[in-house]
C-alpha cells in the first residue's frame, strides 16, 4: 500500500515537473523575442500630467506619517510648493521621481 502511494506521488511530481519544464521553455522564447524586438508604439512611455498634491495625498502616496514627510522636506529630498503662508503643495512628478530614485537605490 505504501509503495503504491509513493509511486502515485512520484508520478504526479514527474507530471508537474514536465509541465513546468515546458512552461519555462515557452517563457525563455518569449524573453528572447522581447530582447530582440525594438520598442513598439504601444510600449513607449507617455508623459504624465503634473498635478499638485496636498500633504495627506503625499503621505498616502509614500505611505509615511507627517513627521517623516517633514524630515524629507527638511533634508531637501522633496521640495514643496508654497501656495501661501500656511498652504503647501507638492508636484506629483517630483514625488514620483523621488519614489523612482529611492527604488533604484534599494
Amino acid at each position: 500500500m505504501d509503495a503504491k502511494l509513493l509511486e502515485l506521488a512520484l508520478n504526479n511530481l514527474l507530471d508537474q515537473y514536465e509541465k513546468l519544464k515546458s512552461e519555462v521553455a515557452i517563457l525563455r522564447d518569449e524573453v528572447r523575442g522581447l530582447k530582440t524586438s525594438p520598442l513598439t508604439p504601444q510600449m513607449e512611455l507617455k508623459p504624465v500630467e503634473d498635478e499638485l498634491l496636498d500633504l495627506k495625498q503625499v503621505q498616502g502616496l509614500l505611505g509615511i506619517c507627517y513627521n517623516s514627510l517633514k524630515k524629507l522636506i527638511d533634508k531637501g529630498k522633496i521640495k514643496p510648493i508654497r501656495i501661501n503662508e500656511r498652504r503647501i503643495r507638492f508636484s506629483r512628478l517630483s514625488i514620483l521621481n523621488y519614489i523612482h530614485s529611492e527604488t533604484i537605490k534599494s
